[in-house]
């Protein structure tokens, strides 16, 4: 028998990851974006660097990150 459900949220969750990669795809154009599945080294444990500052895009082919502590820039 077919599991209609099981089907649903396995193409809902491949969706999903369509869509979180089609973000990080180059584009010509500066995207901030494409630096979340980069990890620095933070007190001693891997951190998504989208949670130790603030990143910005302010012109097509710039991006700017602004640490929130500067201890955590070496």
């Amino acid at each position: 028998m077919f599991d209609d459900k099981s089907y649903n949220q396995k193409m809902d969750k491949t969706f999903e990851v369509f869509t979180k990669e089609l973000t990080s795809l180059r584009t010509g154009r500066a995207n901030s974006n494409m630096l979340d599945l980069i990890r620095v080294d933070v007190y001693g444990q891997k951190m998504p660097i989208n949670q130790i500052g603030t990143i910005t895009v302010p012109e097509p082919r710039t991006i700017n990150i602004q640490v929130w502590d500067l201890n955590n820039v070496s």
